[in-house]
C-alpha cells in the first residue's frame, strides 16, 4: 500500500505530461525533472539500497532511447526520451515492462491511424 501512496505523485505527473504531449505536441521538462527530483528523494530516504540500480537503469534506458531517436528520426521525441529516463530511475527494473507496454499502445494506436 505504501508504494501506491509514494507513486501517486508519479501518476499525476505523468497524466499531466500525457495530457500536454496529447494537446500540444510536447512534454514540459520541468515534469521530467520533478519526477527525477522525486526518485532521488525516495531512493536517498526510503530506498537505499535501489540507489546504483536505479542510475543503472536511467544510464541504459537512456542510451537505448537516444539511439531509438536517431533512428526514428523524429518519430520518438526529446520529451519522452527525458520522461522514461526519469521513470527509469523511479520504477528501477520494472521500466522494461512500462515501456514494452507503451510500445504495445504506440503500435496499435499507429494501426488503428
Amino acid at each position: 500500500m505504501t508504494n501506491v501512496i509514494l507513486s501517486i505523485p508519479v501518476i499525476l505527473l505523468v497524466a499531466y505530461a500525457a495530457w500536454t504531449d496529447v494537446k500540444r505536441k510536447e512534454i514540459d521538462d520541468w515534469v521530467s525533472a520533478a519526477i527525477l527530483t522525486y526518485a532521488i528523494l525516495i531512493d536517498a530516504l526510503l530506498r537505499r539500497d535501489m540507489l546504483i540500480e536505479s542510475f543503472n537503469y536511467f544510464f541504459i534506458v537512456f542510451t537505448s532511447l537516444l539511439v531509438v531517436y536517431y533512428i526514428s528520426k523524429g518519430g520518438f521525441g526529446g520529451g519522452d526520451i527525458k520522461l522514461l529516463t526519469a521513470l527509469a530511475f523511479y520504477f528501477g527494473e520494472k521500466i522494461i515492462t512500462l515501456i514494452f507496454i507503451a510500445c504495445l499502445i504506440g503500435f496499435i494506436y499507429g494501426l488503428i491511424k
